[in-house]
């Protein structure tokens, strides 16, 4: 079955490895674009409609949803009554990110490290007090465990990409820690990266305060907008693909669909001209 995903080459610049915040209003695309990623196949398919001027990452990439996961990494009841509970500072709500990290790249340290880290990754998921706790104890072993896992990610010529959606039920101060997070540790990691999807209200409500590293992260940010070609292209496209319309210019792509090459706003409109034309014969 072909996938359904229009391809818009500027949401596409989300592929760039530097760009960590996706922004997007309800119903701009947020939830099929983290669908299209986390599909190995559609993930190495949809670069192909990326801008020229995009830095694709060379290599081999693997996208994972790190966010929200199962209950084994953080329980999503005892996460939110940690945070209330203890009402925590930003710096406590990032060591807290990166602790939910730890335990879900469990399976991916070196051996010394997995036994480091085994106080944190070993406890189960609802004591996220314990967890922290035992993290808060471990010092630089975190940082060293990721340092080494994105060294050899590095050395094998691959990419880890995170992504982080299904933010809204978080509260403000959840949000800003895994932006601060990743602010910050986005500079450290050159292999490890992060794509944060938010709904565009909680982006400009916690995630626009903040240092020099969050101010890149800002600048570089992608806004899922679609422009009057777009639209017209998404619409296109569901016409072609659901009555197999021909005789308009379109690119049959085995991962899309049938794909329709929209030039201008002009061109749109006359192909939807040609197409109703068609569906009123």
């Amino acid at each position: 079955m072909k996938c359904s995903y229009y391809p818009v080459s500027e949401h596409l610049r989300l592929l760039d490895p530097e760009v960590v915040l996706v922004v997007g209003s309800s119903g701009s695309g947020k939830t099929e674009i983290v669908r299209v990623l986390s599909d190995p196949k559609l993930a190495k398919a949809v670069a192909r409609y990326a801008p020229h001027n995009v830095h694709l990452p060379s290599g081999a990439s693997e996208w994972v949803i790190a966010f929200p996961v199962d209950s084994v990494v953080f329980d999503a009841t005892e996460l939110k009554a940690y945070v209330q509970r203890e009402k925590s500072e930003i710096d406590s709500m990032r060591e807290l990110w990166f602790a939910h990290l730890i335990r879900f790249l469990a399976d991916r340290y070196e051996a010394v490290d997995k036994d480091k880290l085994q106080v944190v990754t070993a406890l189960p998921s609802t004591d996220i007090g314990g967890i922290m706790r035992e993290f808060h104890q471990l010092g630089t072993a975190p940082v060293v465990a990721m340092d080494r896992l994105d060294g050899r990610l590095e050395q094998e010529g691959r990419y880890l990409f995170l992504i982080y959606d299904g933010l809204d039920d978080l509260d403000g101060e959840s949000i800003r820690g895994l932006v601060a997070f990743w602010a910050v540790y986005t500079r450290r990691w050159k292999r490890i990266r992060a794509k944060v999807f938010l709904r565009t209200d909680l982006f400009d409500r916690y995630a626009t305060a903040g240092g020099a590293d969050l101010a890149k992260l800002i600048a570089g940010r992608v806004e899922l907008v679609w422009s009057e070609r777009d639209l017209f292209g998404r619409l296109l496209q569901r016409l072609v693909n659901s009555k197999e319309i021909k005789g308009v210019s379109w690119v049959e792509d085995e991962d899309f669909g049938f794909v329709p090459q929209i030039h201008d706003l002009q061109a749109a409109r006359s192909d939807i001209k040609r197409i109703l034309k068609c569906v009123n014969r």
